[in-house]
């Protein structure tokens, strides 16, 4: 009588070729998705640049763009320090800063690994007009720079 089937020690010797293919495999997808997740989420937030120039002129609010997650303001009278004022200079430059600080932050909504910053304050004008500048982009210690050309601040990559 003739059988028809596999031995135990074919099925066998499969399982194992599978689960090394498995085993080969499994790391590389992981490190694909968790790339394919970061590119997602940076194609977002340029998709968030790309829109502060007319979320400014929606809401007929002028705001400033400086970091994000925002921190929080200290109160620093008790540290300050003696300095020679100029008043003449000092007085411009003061309202112009005090100008800015007023000013509202942006409104963003980064995923939470995210970090944003700028090197000067990018300001949205309630017409929808910016003054442009470049963001620094930070995700798990690796930087992005992207620049925002004026006067719409559309989102340029830098690297």
């Amino acid at each position: 009588m003739l059988q028809t089937g596999y031995t135990l020690i074919e099925i066998v010797v499969v399982l194992i070729i599978f689960s090394l293919l498995a085993a080969m495999t499994a790391p590389r997808l992981a490190v694909l998705y968790d790339s394919v997740q970061t590119s997602y989420e940076k194609n977002e937030i340029m998709a968030q640049l790309n829109g502060l120039s007319y979320l400014a002129f929606q809401q007929g609010q002028t705001f400033k763009l400086t970091q994000y997650p925002p921190v929080l303001a200290k109160n620093t009278q008790d540290n300050k320090l003696p300095t020679l004022e100029i008043p003449s200079l000092i007085k411009k430059e003061k309202s112009q800063s005090e100008k800015l600080n007023h000013l509202p932050e942006i409104p963003l909504e980064l995923p939470n690994t995210w970090r944003l910053k700028t090197e000067t304050p990018i300001l949205f004008h309630a017409n929808g007009v910016c003054n442009g500048g470049i963001v620094q982009i930070i995700h798990q210690e690796v930087t992005f720079e992207v620049q925002l050309i004026a006067p719409f601040c559309h989102p340029d990559t830098l690297k």
